[in-house]
């Protein structure tokens, strides 16, 4: 697939062959005539024939011609060139859009079945919450003082046998 990068450095390189052929075909004025924009009085040409026979045709302007009909041709095929490139770069727009609305609605699809899971997570939590405090109010009734006695007694004797495994 063409990159961004690609495309745009091939239509800089397009347009600076562009340029290049702008400046370097010659458009027959002097540089007197560039200065002033091309602009001549008509002083200046008294002597213009208009004649539509190939004689009087000069072979430099032939040739400016058949290099501006070049020029033409090349951009002509650049041109096409820079549409197909784009027609591939659509193509692969219109496969991204079609993706994200396929992905936009399986979002709307599963959207309902995620706000129950949510739901029930909730009430399972609360559930836990309540059976926490349940087991730590029993826990502690049970752990009450009449036991204490037991639990140290219970200490004694293993720490006893401790000391005797240890001997």
């Amino acid at each position: 697939m063409v990159t961004q990068d690609y495309i745009r450095l091939t239509m800089d390189f397009y347009w600076i062959c562009y340029w290049f052929l702008i400046t370097a075909i010659r458009d027959g004025s002097t540089p007197a005539e560039n200065q002033t924009g091309g602009c001549r009085t008509s002083s200046s040409n008294k002597n213009i024939k208009f004649d539509s026979s190939k004689e009087c045709l000069d072979s430099g302007f032939c040739r400016r011609r058949e290099e501006l009909d070049q020029f033409r041709q090349d951009h002509e095929m650049r041109k096409k060139k820079q549409d197909e490139g784009l027609d591939v770069i659509l193509e692969g727009l219109d496969m991204l859009k079609n993706i994200a609305l396929d992905m936009n609605e399986e979002i709307d699809r599963r959207a309902p079945l995620m706000d129950e899971i949510d739901s029930k997570v909730d009430q399972t939590t609360s559930d836990i919450r309540k059976n926490n405090v349940t087991l730590k109010q029993t826990i502690t009734q049970i752990r009450s003082g009449r036991n204490f006695s037991i639990d140290i007694t219970l200490l004694c004797i293993i720490l006893g046998i401790a000391f005797y495994l240890n001997k």
